[in-house]
C-alpha cells in the first residue's frame, strides 16, 4: 500500500534522508518549503517532490516504480497546495526526460538544453508578465540590456551603465528581482534607479521570474560557494534570447568582465556563446580603484564591519546616502 504524504522539510532526519535519496539520482539537495513523499507502510521512500516558493524541485522516482503514477501523485499534490497559497505561477527546472509529464499538467516549456528543461504553469503567461514591465522600444533604435543584482549598486555597476548607455539609443537595466541577497529587491532596485537618474536613455526594470531567479538559476542563490551549473546558465540565456530579445528589440547585452568570480565567468561565457547572432554580447572591462577591482562584496564587508565612511571609494553618492538612511 503506497501513500503520498506531506513531510516537514525542515525536520533534520527528513532533510538528511532526502539528501541521501536525491544523491542516488545524482541530484543536489536544495532547501524546500514543502515536501511530498510516496512511501509504504514500512516507511520506504519511492518518490519525492517539493516546492521552494513558486519553484518545484527535488523530483525523483525509484527506477522500478516509474510506471506506478507516483510522479503524478506528488505533482498533483504540489499544484493543489500551491493554489491554496495563492501562487498563480509555478516553475520547474527538471531533466528533459521528465518534461512531458509536466506538460500533461499544463506546464509550458520556456527553454531547454540537451539534458534540462525549464517549464512554467501560469494563469497569465509570459506575454502578460512582459506587458507589465511597460517597456517601449522603437524598431530602428539600437537597444542594449544589462542584468545586475547590485547588492549594493557600486561605482562598478554605474561605470558599466555609463559605457553601455553611450553605445545605444536605449539601455534597459534589469535588476534581479529574486529576494535572496543581503539587500532586498526593493532596496537594490531603488539604489539602481537613484544611481542612473542622470542617464536619459536608461530605463531600470524588475527582472521578473524569468531572469536569474530561483526558477532559471537555482544554484545562483545557494549561499555556499559553488560553481554555477552551466545547465542553469544555458537555460537562463535561452529564456532571455527567446522572450526578451525579440520582444524588446534588444540588439546587444553588456557584461562586466569577471576576473574574480569563477561562477560569473562561466555565466558570461555561456551568454557569449548563446545569444549571438540575434543579440550581440559586449564585455566591458571592470572598473578598478587603486588596482583593486570594485565589487559589491567589498562594500558588504565594509558595511558589516561598521566602516560605512570607507565605502565612498566604491559606491556613488546616491548609494552612500541611501545606505546611511536604512
Amino acid at each position: 500500500m503506497y501513500t503520498c504524504v506531506r513531510l516537514n522539510a525542515e525536520n533534520k532526519s527528513v532533510k538528511d534522508r532526502l539528501i541521501k535519496f536525491l544523491a542516488d539520482f545524482e541530484l543536489s539537495y536544495e532547501p524546500l518549503d514543502s515536501l511530498y513523499v510516496v512511501l509504504d507502510s514500512n516507511d520506504k521512500w519511492y518518490a519525492t517532490g517539493g516546492r521552494s516558493g513558486n519553484v518545484l524541485k527535488g523530483f525523483a522516482v525509484l527506477d522500478d516504480y516509474r510506471s506506478e503514477g507516483f510522479f503524478d501523485l506528488i505533482l498533483s499534490s504540489l499544484v493543489t497546495e500551491s493554489y491554496k497559497y495563492g501562487l498563480d505561477s509555478l516553475y520547474v527546472f527538471t531533466k528533459r526526460e521528465y518534461s512531458m509529464i509536466f506538460k500533461s499538467f499544463g506546464f509550458d516549456e520556456l527553454a531547454h538544453t540537451k539534458v534540462s528543461s525549464l517549464l512554467m504553469r501560469s494563469d497569465h503567461g509570459v506575454d502578460k508578465m512582459l506587458d507589465e514591465l511597460c517597456i517601449e522600444t522603437v524598431s530602428d533604435e539600437r537597444v542594449g540590456a544589462i542584468v545586475m543584482n547590485a547588492n549594493p549598486f557600486t561605482n562598478g555597476h554605474r561605470y558599466l551603465v555609463e559605457v553601455a548607455s553611450s553605445k545605444v539609443d536605449k539601455l534597459l537595466v534589469f535588476v534581479v528581482q529574486n529576494d535572496a541577497s543581503t539587500f532586498s529587491f526593493k532596496d537594490r532596485f531603488e539604489m539602481v534607479k537613484r544611481g542612473c537618474t542622470d542617464f536619459k536613455n536608461v530605463q531600470v526594470i524588475p527582472s521578473t521570474d524569468l531572469i536569474i531567479s530561483q526558477a532559471t538559476f537555482p544554484s545562483y542563490f545557494i549561499k555556499e560557494k559553488e560553481l554555477i551549473s552551466s545547465e542553469h546558465a544555458k537555460i537562463d540565456a535561452g529564456v532571455f534570447k527567446r522572450f526578451f530579445v525579440p520582444r524588446f528589440n534588444i540588439g546587444v547585452r553588456f557584461l562586466g568582465s569577471e576576473p574574480i568570480d569563477v561562477s560569473t565567468a562561466i555565466y558570461n561565457e555561456v551568454l557569449t556563446n548563446t545569444l549571438p547572432p540575434e543579440c550581440e554580447v559586449e564585455v566591458v572591462e571592470r572598473l578598478k580603484s587603486s588596482d583593486t577591482v570594485i565589487s559589491a562584496s567589498i562594500v558588504r564587508r565594509l558595511l558589516k564591519e561598521g566602516r560605512i565612511e570607507e565605502i565612498t571609494s566604491y559606491v556613488p553618492k546616491t548609494t552612500y546616502e541611501y545606505l546611511k538612511g536604512i
